[in-house]
């Protein structure tokens, strides 16, 4: 058995390696803070009040080969306060007429065949106990890739993981002003200092909703991205 010198960025222990190929492992160590998978390969972007519904938070994890992965936010009603309990996520919208699981049909490499969403195209319906309902919105105009089915069984992923388990959908953005409307959105640090000043039902976040011009290439109404230009 070999004794072995633990590097003092590694927790004090009292470890003894019988197997030489975990030393390897010792060297890969590093102690924290440290990156995330999603933090090194996801840039966050968030949608406050999507649809003008107060806290009715959105993010848009985007992935540096552009394809996009929406969820709700930290700060949404159904995230943030500890009385919500999710009753049910469904896809079956306007009562059982168009199910959006349908919608996710991609065939071949290229991904042929996908539906075409744009800012205000629900994604899922959230109830929650008391009979709430939030809808969730597509954020971006792209093309659905997939829609996360195990909320419709295990709806409570919202709540624990919502950037992993609990995704709702993801997106790969259309064209590039879709993209640039993305990067118009507001980033974590400003979302959470925002956020944190403001009292439950405010909408300190419609500023970053702003409407920009035909220079801008796009603009944010509600919440919601768009890559229409305005005047």
């Amino acid at each position: 058995m070999t004794e072995v010198e633990i590097s003092p960025a590694f927790p004090k222990t009292d470890l003894q390696l019988q197997d030489p190929r975990e030393l390897e492992l010792l060297k890969l160590y590093r102690a924290p803070p440290f990156k995330t998978t999603q933090e090194a390969c996801f840039a966050k972007h968030f949608l406050p009040d999507c649809r003008g519904v107060p806290r009715a938070d959105q993010y848009i994890l985007r992935h540096h080969n552009d394809i996009c992965v929406v969820g709700l936010a930290p700060f949404h009603p159904m995230l943030a306060s500890p009385t919500s309990e999710i009753k049910e996520v469904r896809y079956q919208l306007k009562k059982g007429k168009v199910n959006r699981l349908l919608d996710v049909h991609t065939t071949g490499k290229h991904k042929k065949g996908c539906f075409s969403c744009h800012p205000d195209t629900v994604l899922c319906e959230v109830e929650a106990n008391d009979g709430t309902v939030y809808s969730v919105v597509a954020g971006i105009t792209g093309y659905l890739y997939e829609l996360n089915e195990v909320l419709q069984t295990e709806p409570y992923w919202l709540r624990v993981l919502p950037y992993t388990n609990g995704y709702v959908a993801v997106i790969q953005p259309s064209n590039p002003k879709s993209l640039a409307a993305i990067s118009r959105c507001i980033g974590e640090e400003e979302y959470y200092q925002r956020r944190s000043k403001s009292p439950a039902g405010s909408e300190c976040c419609t500023s970053a909703t702003e409407t920009v011009g035909v220079d801008g290439g796009g603009s944010t109404t509600g919440g919601c991205i768009s890559d229409v230009s305005t005047t």
